[in-house]
């Protein structure tokens, strides 16, 4: 399932796509994380409901929603 994936944006995107692939998901080589705000950044995986559950767990994920979901999107 795809799911967005709202995180904190002090690390650069390839360290980003590392911990994110570190924790059982898997992102687009050639999509790029797109800016929210100055603090907040999203970028888009492929995950279980599982993996997406546990990132919330991460200290740097503000936020994991399926990408359908439109509160997802400011």
């Amino acid at each position: 399932m795809n799911w967005l994936v709202t995180y904190a944006g002090a690390q650069p995107e390839e360290e980003i796509r590392r911990r994110l692939s570190e924790a059982g998901a898997e992102t687009d080589p050639y999509a790029e994380a797109i800016p929210m705000t100055k603090e907040e950044w999203v970028i888009e995986i492929t995950a279980s409901a599982d993996v997406a559950t546990r990132l919330t767990d991460l200290p740097w994920v503000l936020a994991v929603h399926p990408q359908s979901d439109p509160s997802a999107y400011r």
